[in-house]
C-alpha cells in the first residue's frame, strides 16, 4: 500500500467492488469509500476510460476506487456519497480530477459536497485538493515534454 500524497491521514484500506453487486455497486464491508471525480462527459468512451482508471488506481493504491462524475454521466457525486453511504461507508473521501481551480473546482464541487454533508450528517465527507495542486504534476508534465534522448 502506498502513502497518499494529497490525504492527510495516510492510506486507507477500502473493501468493496465495482460493478453491481448486492443494492448497489458496492459488495462487502465497506467503511470508507474513495470517490475519483470526473468532470462526466456524453460520449460513453469517456465514462469508460474514468472507470477503467479507478480501477487502476485501485489496485495502485491498494483501495476500491469508484467513479463519480460533476455532470453529463452517472453517478452524480451526490448519488455516489449516497451509495457508498447505503452500503455503510461511514466515511467518504473525494478526489477530484481535475486539472485547474475553475469554477466547477472552487464552487461546483464543494457545494455539491456541502449538500451531501447535510443529507449524510452522522457521516464523514472528505473533500481532497484536485489533483491539478498536487507537485508531482509538474514532473509527469515535465516528462512529457521533455526532448526525446
Amino acid at each position: 500500500m502506498r502513502t497518499d500524497p494529497v490525504g492527510r491521514d495516510g492510506p486507507r484500506l477500502v473493501t468493496g467492488c465495482v460493478g453491481g453487486h448486492g443494492n448497489g455497486p458496492y459488495r462487502g464491508a465497506v467503511t470508507d469509500a474513495v470517490l475519483l471525480i470526473a468532470h462526466g462527459s456524453r460520449n460513453p468512451a469517456a465514462q469508460a476510460d474514468h472507470e477503467r482508471l479507478c480501477g487502476l488506481v485501485g489496485a495502485a493504491a491498494g483501495v476500491t476506487v469508484h467513479p463519480a462524475y460533476l455532470e453529463l454521466a452517472e453517478p452524480g457525486i451526490a448519488d455516489a456519497v449516497a451509495d457508498a453511504v447505503a452500503a455503510g461507508a461511514d466515511r467518504v473521501r473525494l478526489v477530484p480530477l481535475f486539472l485547474h481551480t475553475g469554477n466547477h473546482v472552487a464552487r461546483d464541487i464543494p457545494g455539491i459536497v456541502e449538500a451531501a454533508r447535510g443529507d449524510h450528517p452522522g457521516v464523514t465527507i472528505q473533500l481532497d485538493e484536485h489533483v491539478g495542486a498536487d507537485p508531482g504534476l509538474v514532473d509527469l508534465i515535465a516528462a512529457r515534454v521533455a526532448p526525446a534522448r
